[in-house]
């Protein structure tokens, strides 16, 4: 990717949002966030607010198929999603919503969450009240596989200085499998995982 790929995706409801993505989607099924400022100005300095960042929810997608990468391994391939007013990813999944595989092969790897564009300065999410970097709300029947990092070089992401948790997983008769690994996280409001509803798989 070149800067001039880049997407500045700012002060909307939800940056980006999977709502209108649903079902029948094709097994070989796959997209691509990468490169892009969300949430801030320009210069990925200064808050430029979203209510949400990235939003995914009724994306419903095959078991095996690609699903979603946001990010990516190289520096180029990096998401700035910093300076919203809620969580910088949310994912809600619910069958009651039609949403059985919600989100299922989603990828965060190698993005700023909460971060200015050099990786160093704070500018967190959750302004509006205490929202964690990323969100997952997983209830019901969503048969759900997400990966946050990874232990390829460049996978693990930069979550740091939003106002409450890293990363917030709220679980609730859900199936599925939520791998973290690889990323830093560090000045947040509280905790850097928080699990509700589930314990961690050592």
């Amino acid at each position: 990717l070149l800067p001039q790929h880049r997407n500045l995706i700012s002060g909307a409801g939800a940056g980006i949002s999977s709502a209108a993505i649903q079902a029948q989607i094709a097994a070989n099924c796959s997209s691509v966030i990468q490169g892009n400022l969300i949430g801030t100005d320009r210069t990925g300095t200064l808050a430029l607010a979203n209510r949400t960042g990235i939003s995914l929810s009724r994306s419903e997608v095959p078991l095996g198929a690609n699903g979603l990468l946001i990010g990516g391994l190289t520096s180029a391939a990096r998401n700035v999603i910093s300076g919203n007013l809620r969580s910088g990813i949310a994912i809600n999944c619910s069958s009651t919503g039609g949403d059985d595989r919600c989100a299922n092969g989603t990828l965060i790897l190698g993005n700023y969450i909460g971060t200015r564009a050099d990786g160093e300065g704070a500018l967190g999410n959750g302004s509006e009240f205490l929202y964690p970097g990323i969100s997952f709300y997983q209830v019901a029947d969503s048969n759900t596989r997400v990966q946050i990092g990874g232990t390829d070089a460049g996978a693990g992401n930069r979550i740091a200085y939003n106002t409450r948790y890293g990363i917030g997983h709220s679980y609730l008769n859900g199936h599925g499998t939520l791998v973290i690994g690889g990323n830093q996280m560090f000045a947040n409001g509280t905790r850097g995982i928080a699990t509700a509803g589930r314990t961690n798989d050592p």
